[in-house]
């Protein structure tokens, strides 16, 4: 049985990936596992470095941007509370 784990027969090199997944919105707790099962995967497919979209958690309410301004102030307050 080989004790390696796939990062360590690549001389030299790392492996980067990146997280193209949905946020859980505003939800830190679910965030947060999830987070930690993507990582949790990447790691077992050999990955040295993985990068999460910004504002992974909480979720960035991108789809506030066709509001005006001020009809979306309470998304970006939920955007703030939930942030980490």
């Amino acid at each position: 049985m080989n004790s390696k784990t796939p990062n360590q027969d690549r001389k030299g090199s790392v492996r980067l990936a990146a997280a193209h997944v949905s946020s859980v919105f505003f939800d830190v707790d679910a965030g947060v596992i999830k987070c930690m099962k993507i990582i949790r995967e990447a790691s077992q497919e050999g990955a040295d470095l993985l990068v999460f979209p910004e504002s992974f958690i909480p979720g960035f309410p991108i789809w506030n941007a066709v509001k005006n301004p001020i009809d979306g102030h309470d998304y970006f307050a939920r955007f703030a509370r939930a942030s980490i």
